[in-house]
């Protein structure tokens, strides 16, 4: 997808429900050239027919860049911790929009 410059996976990002202790939800910190709803739909509809439903990430933040180390490797902790202390994209709002 031309949009997308880097996607980063936020595995296993516990569910807060008591009661779902043991779910797990995979989430993605996503940077786009174009954001737009339009290109979020574009991305799930893309990602929904190339993974297995339990692999389809339900949560999402878009954020202008992934955090690197000294190394230039992606920072997966400050990723995880920039975008879980942030509430994620409303994707079914914006799933469910055509415009």
């Amino acid at each position: 997808m031309p949009s997308v410059t880097l996607v980063d996976l936020i595995g296993r990002v516990a569910r807060p429900s008591p009661i779902e202790r043991a779910s797990q939800i995979v989430g993605i910190a996503v940077v786009l050239s174009e954001r737009s709803d339009a290109t979020v739909r574009a991305l799930h509809a893309w990602m929904a027919a190339h993974l297995a439903e339990p692999k389809m990430p339900s949560r999402w933040w878009l954020v202008d860049e992934i955090p690197r180390t000294s190394r230039g490797k992606i920072n997966r902790e400050a990723v995880k911790t920039a975008c879980t202390g942030r509430p994620a994209l409303e994707l079914v709002r914006i799933l469910g929009e055509k415009g």
